[in-house]
């Protein structure tokens, strides 16, 4: 609304432009709202405006009432100047603390785990002593339910925030990370589960591991490049400002431009450039750059951009404000991103430590059901070995899909990051079970009575 107040608007025209873009998401919505009341009842603007901001709570409902001060006014850019400062303030307040969030509850979450894991095993060990093993089945649910319900806390605490946009031209990795995804997880899942019948759970889960990898590995390198194209952007929107200035030229502004350290951004921009020589008029060449970018980031400030230009705003003051706005969302982006990765190496290594624990409670198991079981003077309970190894398969796969889906939801990432940390998650399972178990069989093998079957086998 500030860019589009330095040309030639008016409030119902910035309501209309707002209303009528549902990249705008629940601000369109609101708008539209707006708009009907001001066209169909016959409210007015401002008086709509007013009316619609005692249906919604704060903080949007302070944004509309001081709204219907900038509507009433003959200067409107003034207040949606200072609006548009104190928005970016109010939601940098907002991202700090909840980036000290995450913080507190990364190890919340990491305790929580293992306090459920040790709550499977005393249960589990427990049994032997009692005659109804029905308590087994329900420490697995409560782990599950108790690690289930730690995701959506972190859901809930999270920022919304886009990085990827995928519109009617996505670049080839997004293509590759689809097709692979589509092909080779569902076969893996049916070679996983022939793996899991005749070899056991660890080797299924190094199969569908690195199937999953595959277009994890895809993802990832598109999240990179989507990184770099908005490391560069800034550049671009303030040199694309100051050039159109001067020359009031679209084609001369980015053949300057090319001269300029863009990164992966560069190619686009040429490939922009060709498209405004062969007479293609300058709104569908910027919109397919941002499409063919995959950068939500770009998508959102070229249309600000185009919307803005398209009634006649200063698009040197346009390139600035929007070259700053989208620096401080990579500022914020970064605040993130060091959480993240600190989140992550925790999970790498709780992960690998929950399936050692299943493990070494597995081979108890089997140890209690063969000799303990055996001494009728107690009156030890057998237990239920099938249903244990069941469990914690379970377990562990569950475990392994909310840490992935937890780490994503830290980092604000796409799914790339979900499927390639998913696999590496699925693979550590794997390689850690069956290594703890031949530990434990070698350390066990004094005993030639006691035999470890394979966990599924």
């Amino acid at each position: 609304m500030y860019t589009l107040s330095l040309g030639q608007t008016s409030p119902s025209d910035m309501v209309g432009t707002i209303a009528d873009n549902k990249e705008y998401g629940f601000y369109s919505e609101i708008f539209r709202r707006i708009r009907n009341l001001a066209n169909h009842f016959g409210y007015g603007i401002t008086n709509a405006t007013a009316q619609v901001a005692k249906t919604v709570k704060p903080p949007l409902k302070d944004i509309l009432m001081r709204c219907t001060n900038t509507f009433s006014s003959i200067e409107p850019k003034g207040y949606l100047e200072i609006e548009s400062s104190m928005m970016m303030e109010e939601y940098s307040g907002y991202y700090s603390r909840t980036i000290k969030t995450f913080e507190a509850l990364g190890g919340i979450f990491a305790s929580f785990q293992s306090v459920t894991i040790f709550l499977i095993m005393t249960l589990v060990i427990m049994t032997v002593f009692m005659i109804d093993p029905s308590v087994i089945p329900l420490g697995y649910i409560t782990s599950v339910l108790a690690t289930i319900l730690m995701y959506i806390l972190f859901r809930s605490s999270a920022p919304s925030e886009r990085t990827v946009y995928i519109g009617k031209y996505p670049p080839k990795l997004y293509t590759l990370m689809k097709w692979s995804a589509l092909t080779l997880i569902p076969a893996s899942a049916a070679l996983s589960g022939y793996a899991y019948i005749t070899l056991g759970a660890p080797y299924a889960f190094i199969i569908l591991g690195l199937a999953v990898t595959v277009p994890g590995i895809f993802g990832y390198l598109l999240e990179r490049r989507v990184a770099l194209i908005d490391k560069n952007y800034p550049t671009f929107l303030k040199a694309l400002g100051e050039n159109l200035a001067s020359t009031t030229d679209l084609k001369t502004s980015l053949g300057f431009i090319l001269h300029m350290e863009l990164g992966p951004l560069r190619k686009l921009v040429s490939a922009a450039l060709a498209r405004v020589k062969l007479d293609i008029n300058h709104r569908q060449a910027l919109e397919t750059l941002s499409e063919e970018a995959a950068s939500y980031q770009v998508h959102m400030s070229n249309k600000i951009l185009l919307d803005s230009l398209g009634r006649g705003s200063d698009p040197l003051v346009i390139g600035n404000a929007l070259g700053n706005r989208v620096v401080k969302f990579l500022e914020f982006r970064k605040m993130r991103d060091v959480v993240a990765n600190n989140f992550q190496m925790v999970v790498l290594v709780t992960q690998p430590l929950t399936v050692v624990l299943l493990s070494v409670l597995e081979v108890l198991s089997v140890f209690m059901s063969q000799y303990l079981a055996g001494l009728s003077t107690f009156g030890f309970s057998v237990m239920p070995i099938t249903l244990i190894v069941v469990g914690n398969t379970v377990v562990i796969f569950v475990t392994a899909v909310v840490n992935a889906l937890t780490v994503k939801t830290v980092s604000g990432a796409y799914w790339g990051t979900f499927l390639l940390n998913l696999g590496i998650l699925l693979v550590i399972s794997g390689v850690a079970w069956i290594a703890a178990h031949v530990l434990i069989e070698t350390a066990l093998s004094s005993m030639p009575a006691l035999q470890i079957p394979m966990p599924g086998s």
